[in-house]
C-alpha cells in the first residue's frame, strides 16, 4: 500500500452524503481534499492489482506433501502467502512478481485450488490446480516365475500407476518399464538369485506400492540332456493307458515339448497317442515339412493346427498345445516359443473316446519316425493361459515343473535324461508313473535347450 506523504485531516461526515468536511472548512470532492487556505492537493490511497494464478509445478504429488510447489502468475507482492485447498502452503518465498514457491501440506486424495494472498488483502486463485494422488498398489504379476538369469517380460497389475513409474522385482530394477494405463505396466526382469520375491512399483511422485511374494526366480535345473532319435526306427514307448485320459475331446489338457529337428522335410512325429485303426484316433504333435503341426482326432472333432512360422533345423523349439475341452476348434491353440501362432481347420466326427494304445515319442502308428532330439515334455490337466505358457517357456530355458504356478496341474513330466532315475533305456516320469522305455537305439545325448 502506498504511503501518503501528508498529514491527514480529521474528517467529519455530514448529512450530505456527497461531501466530506473537515474542521478547517476544507471539502472533499471527487476523492480530492481542498483545504480553504492551501493549494496542496491530497490524494486518497490506491491499491495494486489483485494477484492472479496461471499455473503450478508440479501439478500432482503425494498425499504426505512436503515437496516444493512453484506458483506462476502475476502481481505477487513481497510477503505474499499461499494455500492449497484452504491449507497453508508453508515457507512461502516470493521470487518475483510472477513467481513464488512454498512447501506443500499433507492432504487427502483429490484436486485442489491453489490461492495466493497478498499483503494488501487481495488474492487470486486457480481451481483444480494441484492433485494429491494415492500411492500405487501392486496386486498381481504374469507370469509368476522366471529364470534367475532374468530377461523375462512381465505384466504387473494394480492401481494408481502414473506415467514414468518404475518397478523392482526382488530389489532388482525391472528394465524397460512401460505404463500402459493406471492399472497395468510391463517391464523385463533383471538377474537375481533364486527366491520368491516382492514387486515394488514407484511412481514419479516417489510414492510406492508393494506386492508381497508375487514372483519366483527359479534356478534353471540341470537341463543338459535330451533323447536322440535317428528317424529310422528309434522311439520311446509309454504305456498309453497312463496318459490317454488327458487327450479326450471333452477334457481340457495342455501338452508341452521341446524339440530339435535334424531335418525339415517330410512328416515326422514328436509325440503321439494315436491308435492304429483306420481313423488314427488320438493326439499327435509332429513336424510337417517346414512347420509344426498339432492334431487331436477323437472322432468327435479333428482340430488341426499348423504353426504360422516355419522352424529351422538344428534349432531348439518349444511347442505347447492347449485344448479347452469345449469340443470345438476355437478351444484349440498352438504356441511356438511362447507365442500363439497357428493356422488350421477342424473336421467334426461322432463323439468317440480314444482307444487305449501305447503313447510314443519319435513315432506314431504310421511309422513317421522323427530324426532329431526330444527335450523335456509335460502333460497338464488344464488349458494353460498364454501367461502360463510364457512362464513354462521360460525365455527359452528349461524349467522345473514342480516350481511353476500350475505345478499342481502337471500330471506327467519327463526330463529326458536329467531326471532322477533316468538311466540306460529308461526315462522316469518325475510326477506320474508313465515311464518311457527307449527302443531300437534311441538314447540320451548331451544337448538341451
Amino acid at each position: 500500500m502506498r504511503k501518503i506523504a501528508a498529514i491527514l485531516l480529521a474528517l467529519t461526515l455530514t448529512s450530505n452524503a456527497s461531501h466530506i468536511h473537515n474542521p478547517s472548512g476544507g471539502q472533499c470532492l471527487g476523492g480530492l481534499i481542498h483545504p480553504p487556505t492551501s493549494n496542496v492537493v491530497y490524494y486518497a490511497p490506491a491499491l495494486d492489482p489483485a494477484p492472479t494464478v496461471s499455473s503450478v509445478s508440479p501439478t500432482a504429488g503425494a498425499l504426505a506433501g512436503g515437496t516444493s510447489l512453484t506458483i506462476n502468475g502475476t502481481g505477487f507482492l513481497s510477503g505474499a502467502t499461499s494455500t492449497v485447498g484452504g491449507t497453508a502452503c508453508t515457507s512461502p518465498n516470493v521470487a518475483s512478481s510472477i513467481s513464488m514457491s512454498c512447501t506443500l501440506p499433507a492432504k487427502s486424495a483429490g484436486a485442489y485450488t491453489v490461492a495466493v494472498l497478498n499483503t494488501d488483502g487481495q488474492s487470486g486463485s486457480l481451481s483444480n490446480a494441484y492433485t494429491y494422488q494415492a500411492a500405487p498398489t501392486v496386486a498381481s504379476v504374469s507370469p509368476t516365475s522366471g529364470s534367475t538369469a532374468g530377461s523375462t517380460a512381465i505384466t504387473i497389475t494394480g492401481t494408481g500407476f502414473l506415467s514414468g513409474a518404475t518397478a523392482t522385482v526382488g530389489g532388482v530394477s525391472c528394465t524397460s518399464p512401460n505404463v500402459t494405463n493406471s492399472t497395468t505396466m510391463t517391464c523385463t526382469t533383471g538377474a537375481r538369485a533364486a527366491a520368491t520375491v516382492d514387486i515394488v512399483v514407484t511412481n514419479s511422485d516417489t510414492q510406492s506400492g508393494t506386492g508381497s511374494n508375487l514372483y519366483t526366480y527359479a534356478t534353471p535345473f540341470a537341463d543338459a540332456t535330451s533323447i536322440d532319435c535317428d528317424g529310422t526306427n528309434d522311439y520311446g514307448s509309454v504305456a498309453g493307458t497312463t496318459v490317454n485320459g488327458y487327450f479326450e475331446y471333452n477334457t481340457p489338457f495342455s501338452f508341452s515339448i521341446w524339440v530339435k529337428p535334424d531335418a525339415v522335410t517330410g512328416e515326422k512325429t514328436f509325440f503321439s497317442t494315436r491308435d492304429s485303426g483306420a481313423s488314427y484316433r488320438g493326439f499327435l504333435v509332429e513336424a510337417l515339412n517346414a512347420g509344426f503341426l498339432g492334431q487331436l482326432n477323437t472322432n468327435a472333432l479333428q482340430p488341426t493346427l499348423q504353426s504360422a512360422s516355419a522352424f529351422a533345423s538344428n534349432t531348439w523349439a518349444h511347442i505347447v498345445i492347449v485344448y479347452s475341452g469345449a469340443s470345438n476348434f476355437s478351444g484349440y491353440k498352438f504356441y511356438l516359443n511362447g507365442t500363439d501362432t497357428a493356422t488350421g481347420s477342424s473336421t467334426a466326427y461322432a463323439a468317440t473316446t480314444v482307444t487305449s494304445v501305447n503313447a510314443q515319442f519319435c513315432n506314431d502308428p504310421q511309422s513317421s519316425y522323427f530324426n532329431g532330439k526330444i527335450g523335456d515334455s509335460a502333460v497338464f490337466n488344464v488349458a494353460l493361459t498364454s501367461g502360463q505358457v510364457t512362464e513354462i517357456y521360460n525365455s527359452g530355458n528349461g524349467i522345473d515343473m514342480t516350481t511353476v504356478s500350475v505345478a499342481s496341474n502337471v500330471k506327467h513330466w519327463w526330463q529326458m535324461g536329467d531326471g532322477a532315475g533316468d538311466t540306460g533305456t529308461t526315462v522316469v516320469d518325475q510326477i506320474g508313473s508313465a515311464d518311457i522305455t527307449l527302443t531300437n537305439g534311441a538314447a540320451f545325448i548331451s544337448d538341451a535347450p
